[in-house]
């Protein structure tokens, strides 16, 4: 009976999660589309050219950034659609994971092809909300990580698309981090004060010694801003722990995709998907590796 209610428990668990993913999904769709990215403009990361516009998916007409932004339509509302026809989107072609299988990838309407991005985020959403559920139990903790995690998938996908890290996301998360770490288990004000300030300062220095070795930038002022966040989040010990599991991961998928594109070291490649997967190493293997090479 027992295991039978664990099941049910993480099933609704992993169920919430996703459902979470699949605003993970709207926020990372529209949130680079919107004015909260920061001053500067976006960069298209293929040709490198700033974004100024965005074509409506109904009409094509060219939207500028300094237009005014009308209201939803009565028609619409704030319902979901499809991006390429416009229809809307059913209740029931809405359920994570299961429409996108259900519908095997298509739009109702008109076919076109729908992402895998969709269901891999909010699968992405699920396992997360499992593992932090697993790891620290029902307590306030396995929410504040959750969350936590969430703003970790937006800020990845972003950066994979466009080369910006959103400060709408780091800078509210740097300021969450500090006022919850008094529920985060092993960390407090103080510790998670000291994470933040040297993740910024410690990826600061990088970024300088990098600027003077190679005469160019090497990484954005966002990656600290995440780093910093990544410190409210983990502490001190946390955030070297992901910093250097993010150089290690970041060094070898860089040297992969030099050598099948043979590029000559000239590749860029965002790193806020690296620095977030050495966060979620630290956080859920932190206290291991600091087992095996730290000894008592």
């Amino acid at each position: 009976m027992t295991d039978a209610l664990d099941i049910f428990i993480l099933f609704y668990v992993f169920f919430f999660g996703s459902v979470v993913g699949s605003f993970l999904n709207v926020v990372i769709h529209r949130l680079p589309r919107s004015r909260y990215m920061g001053s500067d403009a976006l960069v298209c990361p293929h040709c490198e050219k700033e974004i100024w516009t965005i074509s409506c998916p109904h009409c094509g007409h060219e939207i500028k950034d300094e237009d005014p932004r009308p209201g939803p339509s009565k028609a619409s509302g704030a319902r979901s659609h499809c991006p390429k026809c416009g229809a809307m989107i059913r209740w029931y072609d809405n359920i994570p994971i299961l429409s996108y299988l259900f519908l095997r990838g298509r739009c109702r309407s008109c076919k076109e092809r729908i992402s895998a991005r969709y269901p891999l985020v909010e699968l992405l959403a699920g396992l997360f909300a499992v593992a932090s559920f697993r790891h620290f139990g029902p307590s306030p903790a396995a929410g504040i990580y959750f969350a936590f995690l969430s703003a970790l998938i937006v800020v990845s996908f972003i950066d994979l698309d466009f080369f910006r890290i959103p400060l709408i996301v780091t800078i509210p998360g740097i300021i969450i981090g500090l006022a919850l770490s008094p529920w985060l288990p092993g960390l407090g004000l103080l510790r998670s004060a000291t994470g933040a300030l040297a993740g910024a300062g410690g990826l600061y220095l990088i970024r300088r010694v990098y600027l003077l070795v190679r005469g160019s930038e090497g990484m954005g002022a966002g990656d600290a801003d995440l780093l910093a966040m990544m410190g409210a989040f983990l502490g001190l010990r946390g955030v070297a722990l992901g910093l250097m599991a993010a150089s290690l991961l970041g060094a070898a998928i860089g040297l992969v995709l030099m050598a099948v594109q043979g590029r000559g070291g000239r590749l860029r490649v965002p790193f806020g998907p690296f620095l977030s997967a050495g966060a979620m190493i630290a956080l859920f293997f932190g206290d291991l590796i600091m087992r095996l090479y730290l000894p008592a």
